[in-house]
C-alpha cells in the first residue's frame, strides 16, 4: 500500500512539472511593461529565474505562471503586484519601500520561501487564502485586519506589524486597529505580532520552537483601545524566550506545561494570570499583575514578581512550598523567589537584584 502511495506521488509531481512550461527565451527577464510581460507567458507556465521589474509605473500582474523562482521591483511606481495563477515561489518576494503599492494579490499561492512585505498607507490589502507553508513571512502595513486562513506551517519566522514603530517599546502609533487570524497555523519556530490589535485568534497552534532565536520564540506585543485575550488553546511544545506585553484581557494556555527558558509577562491593564505550568526556568511578572496562581509547578529556578499593584506575595510562597517537588530552602529565598507589590518588597535586597534583571530583560526585549 506504501509503495502505491509512492508511485501515485511521483506520478503527480512528474505531471506537475510536464504541465509546468518554462518560458523559453532564457532564465532571467527584465521587463518594464504590461505588454512585455504579456509577451513573456503568453505560452508558459514556469519562470525558472528572476523577473526583473525597472521604471514600472501603475498595477503588475503576471499572467499564467504558476511556478517562480524571484519577482525583484528594482525601480518604478507600482500601484499594485497581482499574481492570480502563481501556486509555487521558490526564492524570496521582498515588496518594501514602495511608497505608491497599496495591494498585494497572491490569491493561488501554496508556497513562498520568503515573503516580505511593507505597505504604507491606510488599509492597505494583503491577500493569501490558500498559502499553506512558508520558511518566513514578514509583515509591515497599517493593516485593518489580515487573515491567512489556510496557513499551517512556517519554518523559520513569523513576524507581523501594523505599525512603522514595530521595534520600538512604547505605544504603537497605527491608526488603524488590526484583527488576526490564523485558523489552521500549527507549527513557527519564532512567532511575533505586535501593534494596535482588536483580536489574536491561534486556536490551532501546537508549537513555538526556536532555541536560538535573538530574543523571544513566542514574541507579543499588543496595544489596543481594549484589552484583548490572549489565547493559544493547543500550544504544548515551547522551546525559546516566551515575552507577552500590552493591553491584555486574559491569557490562556492550558496545555503548555513546560516553559525551559525566560517566561515574560506585562500587562499594561490589572491582569489575574493562572497559568497549568510544571516545569519552567526563569518567570517574570511584572506591570499590573493582580494576582499569579501556579498551582501545578513542581520545579522552577527563578520567579520575579513586580507589580504595580497588590498582590499577595506570601500566598503565592506558600502555595509553591506546597507544590514543588523538592523542599525549598526558606534559608535562601531570595535567591529563587523575590516579589514586589506597590511599596511593600518581599526581601529589599533581593528586590534590587530583580530590579536590575527586570531592565536587563527589558533593553533586550526592546
Amino acid at each position: 500500500m506504501g509503495m502505491i502511495r509512492i508511485s501515485l506521488l511521483l506520478v503527480l509531481i512528474i505531471t506537475a512539472l510536464s504541465l509546468a512550461q518554462e518560458c523559453p527565451q532564457s532564465r532571467n527577464y527584465t521587463v518594464t511593461t504590461q505588454a512585455e510581460i504579456d509577451s513573456v507567458t503568453s505560452d508558459c507556465t514556469r519562470i525558472a529565474g528572476e523577473l526583473a521589474l525597472v521604471d514600472w509605473s501603475g498595477p503588475f500582474t503576471l499572467p499564467n505562471i504558476t511556478h517562480v523562482e524571484s519577482i525583484a521591483l528594482y525601480s518604478g511606481s507600482i500601484t499594485t503586484f497581482e499574481l492570480p495563477h502563481l501556486e509555487y515561489y521558490s526564492g524570496n518576494l521582498v515588496l518594501t519601500n514602495v511608497p505608491s503599492l497599496r495591494k498585494v494579490s497572491l490569491p493561488r499561492l501554496e508556497y513562498i520561501d520568503v515573503l516580505h512585505i511593507g505597505l504604507v498607507g491606510d488599509t492597505p490589502e494583503l491577500h493569501c487564502p490558500m498559502l499553506r507553508n512558508a520558511s518566513s513571512v514578514f509583515l509591515r502595513g497599517n493593516f485593518a485586519s489580515q487573515s491567512f486562513p489556510s496557513l499551517q506551517n512556517i519554518a523559520t519566522k513569523f513576524d507581523i506589524c501594523n505599525s512603522i514603530n514595530c521595534d520600538n517599546y512604547s505605544y504603537m502609533n497605527a491608526s488603524t486597529s488590526m484583527d488576526l487570524s490564523f485558523p489552521d497555523l500549527e507549527r513557527v519556530a519564532n512567532f511575533k505580532v505586535a501593534g494596535n490589535m482588536s483580536k489574536l485568534s491561534t486556536p490551532s497552534v501546537t508549537a513555538v520552537t526556536c532555541a536560538d532565536c535573538h530574543w523571544a520564540a513566542l514574541h507579543l506585543k499588543l496595544f489596543g483601545s481594549s484589552p484583548i485575550a490572549v489565547d493559544f488553546p493547543k500550544l504544548s511544545e515551547v522551546e525559546g524566550n516566551v515575552y507577552i506585553r500590552g493591553d491584555i484581557a486574559s491569557i490562556s494556555l492550558p496545555v503548555a506545561h513546560q516553559y525551559p527558558d525566560e517566561f515574560t509577562i506585562i500587562p499594561h491593564q490589572p491582569l489575574n494570570i493562572s497559568l497549568p505550568v510544571q516545569r519552567g526556568l526563569n518567570f517574570l511578572f511584572s506591570g499590573n499583575v493582580s494576582s499569579i496562581q501556579l498551582p501545578d509547578l513542581r520545579d522552577f529556578s527563578r520567579i520575579h514578581i513586580n507589580s504595580d499593584i497588590s498582590i499577595d506575595c506570601d500566598r503565592l510562597f506558600e502555595e509553591l512550598k506546597e507544590t514543588s517537588s523538592t523542599p525549598l530552602n526558606e534559608t535562601d529565598i531570595y535567591d529563587y523567589f523575590q516579589c514586589s507589590r506597590g511599596s511593600y518588597t518581599f526581601g529589599i535586597d533581593a528586590w534590587v537584584t530583580a530590579a536590575i534583571g527586570l531592565a536587563v530583560s527589558i533593553a533586550v526585549g526592546l
